[in-house]
């Protein structure tokens, strides 16, 4: 009797602490799990046709709540899970789909608030638009012209919203700059009140822009070649070529005009010219054959023609012009224009 006493007792205590065992590892388990909600989730859109653009999706956010192991969930960051929507098989216009997240291992999915977004579509176009390069701020030194490579960028997106782009704005902060800037820069289509225009993808998305200094103005007066070719008309050569003025003002960087060393002239073509339309031009210096009149008085002598050694100046004007080794985008000249003055002198045939 003491002995079956002593068994229930013991079959008791064992069956208590079994079920204290079970008790600590289902309720101590449960504690180890824990429940986090992650609001205002960017809401993106795959598989979707070639030839449509999203051109609007109500709501943009979703709410996603998540369950999982304490030291899991502790790790777990809005970068850790992606909410999208499948536009696969959609058509142009307006209709709802289901919201669908991925979310790390061991994670479970709780809910998705909400669950159906409206996403509206549009057939997308294409539009290719030069790159503005806005400066903001003050720097430290004089900056010349910005540029931008590439000078031009294409947008893609639906027709509406490709509409509203006034301009691509890649804006570059120069304040307290005292050196020349080189950098990537982000551009940005804005409408024509400067704000962002949104639902448009920009190709290419970076740019590289180029802020330099503003160079050192210097100016310097350079001696003018005069270019011509051609041969003159048989029987004259050529004695001289002067321009008027013989030199012009080159004003430019500092680096650019210490390199010239002279400046040109368009070329005069010599080849088209005529010995009568000579004849007719006056006649500047006569030659030392050159028969004069015995007596002013005879009117009746005939004149002399033309006679060798009898010279001519043929004047024409010409552009001046820098080598062709120099950037004239950098340069001006004064003046613009000279004259040529070209002696041709009469010789044996």
């Amino acid at each position: 009797m003491s002995r079956l006493l002593f068994n229930d007792r013991f079959i008791l205590a064992l069956s208590v602490f079994i079920a204290l065992v079970l008790w600590v590892q289902v309720t101590g388990g449960s504690a180890r799990e824990v429940q986090r909600t992650f609001t205002g989730i960017p809401l993106g859109w795959r598989d979707i046709p070639e030839d449509l653009s999203v051109a609007e999706m109500s709501p943009s956010e979703v709410d996603v709540t998540l369950r999982g192991d304490r030291e899991i969930m502790q790790d777990v960051t809005r970068d850790d899970f992606l909410a999208t929507v499948s536009l696969a098989g959609a058509e142009e216009g307006s209709l709802n789909y289901f919201v669908t997240v991925s979310v790390p291992r061991g994670v479970q999915l709780v809910q998705v608030t909400p669950q159906t977004v409206t996403v509206t579509l549009e057939s997308s176009v294409e539009e290719v638009f030069s790159v503005h390069v806005s400066l903001s701020g003050e720097p430290e030194v004089e900056l010349a012209e910005p540029s931008a490579d590439p000078t031009q960028v294409v947008i893609e997106g639906p027709a509406s919203r490709i509409a509203e782009v006034y301009q691509v704005v890649a804006q570059v902060d120069v304040d307290g700059l005292d050196r020349d800037l080189r950098e990537q820069v982000i551009c940005t289509p804005v409408d024509r009140h400067g704000e962002p225009v949104r639902g448009v993808m920009v190709t290419p998305r970076q740019i590289d822009i180029v802020v330099p200094m503003e160079a050192s103005q210097v100016s310097e007066d350079i001696p003018i070649r005069p270019v011509v070719f051609g041969s003159p008309p048989e029987g004259l050569v050529i004695r001289g070529i002067t321009a008027n003025p013989e030199k012009a003002t080159v004003t430019g960087p500092e680096s650019a005009v210490e390199e010239l060393t002279h400046l040109v002239t368009s070329p005069v073509d010599l080849s088209e010219l005529r010995l009568e339309d000579l004849l007719e031009e006056e006649e500047v210096e006569v030659g030392e054959d050159e028969v004069e009149a015995a007596d002013e008085a005879d009117a009746d002598q005939e004149d002399v023609g033309p006679q060798v050694g009898d010279s001519f100046e043929y004047e024409v004007t010409a552009q001046v012009a820098l080598p062709g080794n120099v950037d004239a985008r950098e340069i001006r000249l004064e003046p613009e224009e000279v004259l040529l003055t070209i002696t041709l002198q009469i010789v044996e045939p």
